[in-house]
């Protein structure tokens, strides 16, 4: 039962009982019919045919680069229908997903002869990241970036800042709004929205996140010693805070180090997703989150991205009193901006022209589906 109706599936399905209590279902079926699916699930149909078969493409290519995964090979299957792989089948597909799909059969995005990983997400803030400022590989980071995904402007006309990485551009760049930047997001809601916390709240969610995220990511969660070095020492809690630092942003903006200064611990927190789940609610604290258009989301698992800044109040014994954050777009930040895509259409963009600026250096190809 997805958005309120019973789902329907193209193809068959395999179903294996596993025990008393649980199966195991998969469906097998077309790469045309699955891409369908998917377009529907990533990006709204009203977008039009010409958005479509954007996403039509980026999701043929992500899908076969993971068909060469063994990710789900216990199960079977070759992907799943979450943000794990690429949303599958939460909305069934339409008339226009169907011919965005059959109109770019077996067309995909590759570059020396390899299809890319293309990734995409929601919304942009006016600029894309660096593939490898946003993930890490074990304990390195950054890692490297492909040439198809860079760093990117998102908007038209000159630059509005010289370094994103800086603090002061990215402050000025973040508390610009809509009517500032002729962005190809600026449609969207989560163009730029801003969330405030008090001290009590913001101890709450860090103190709780640390010790949580320090269990599930010990190597991007270090604990400054009394040898003044970041190791991996594990703490409950940091104490009361006194300070929130950005230690190091991408080209694109995005925070890549935060550090956190607590009375008892000084911990430094690396990669966008890390970042964002540690500004999340927690079961005592909600996280309101202001839109462009006034609208608020409360409840989010993680921040909407890692593309933001802070103006911070301290109290008179130096501690942090209060935490205003400015942020812009949803979601990681690397590669094609669902939202953006839209924006293009609307300026009158092809879908060609478009995959050539999210994915620079990378071609349309014809392969045959297997």
């Amino acid at each position: 039962f997805r958005q309120n109706v019973n789902p329907k599936y193209k193809g068959k399905l395999e179903i294996y009982k596993e025990d008393d209590e649980k199966y195991l279902i998969v469906n097998c079926l077309s790469m045309d019919d699955y891409v369908a699916a998917v377009i529907s699930s990533e990006m709204p149909s009203s977008y039009g045919l010409e958005a479509a078969k954007v996403q039509a493409i980026a999701a043929r290519s992500f899908a076969k680069i993971q068909q060469n995964s063994s990710n789900y090979l216990y199960y079977g299957a070759q992907l799943d229908d979450s943000t794990n792989t690429q949303v599958y089948n939460n909305i069934h597909p339409s008339d226009i997903t169907y011919q965005a799909s059959k109109e770019t059969s077996g067309k995909v995005l590759m570059h020396n002869g390899n299809i890319i990983n293309s990734k995409f997400f929601s919304t942009s803030c006016g600029y894309t990241a660096n593939f490898g400022e946003v993930w890490a590989s074990g304990e390195v980071f950054p890692t490297n970036t492909p040439v198809y995904l860079v760093s990117r402007q998102q908007y038209v006309g000159d630059r509005l800042v010289n370094n994103l990485s800086s603090e002061k551009d990215a402050y000025t760049f973040f508390k610009l709004t809509d009517k500032d930047i002729n962005a190809f997001d600026n449609h969207s809601p989560w163009f730029r929205w801003t969330t405030v916390l008090n001290s009590e709240e913001i101890n709450d969610i860090m103190n709780t996140s640390i010790g949580r995220l320090q269990k599930l990511y010990p190597e991007r969660i270090k604990v400054l010693s009394s040898s003044n070095k970041w190791e991996n020492i594990v703490v409950d809690t940091v104490g009361n805070i006194k300070d929130i630092q950005v230690k190091k942003r991408g080209q694109g903006g995005n925070i890549m180090e935060l550090i956190i200064v607590g009375e008892k611990h000084t911990v430094k927190v690396t990669t966008e997703y890390v970042i964002r789940n540690l500004l999340s609610a927690t079961g005592d604290t909600n996280v309101v989150i202001t839109r462009m258009d006034g609208s608020k989301v409360s409840h989010l698992t993680m921040l909407p991205s890692a593309f933001f800044s802070m103006d911070i109040a301290y109290d008179n014994n130096n501690n942090l009193k209060k935490l205003t954050i400015y942020g812009g777009g949803f979601g990681h930040g690397v590669g094609m901006s669902q939202e953006g895509v839209k924006g293009m259409i609307d300026r009158g963009y092809t879908y060609r022209e478009i995959l050539s600026h999210y994915y620079p250096q990378a071609s349309i190809e014809t392969q045959t589906d297997g």
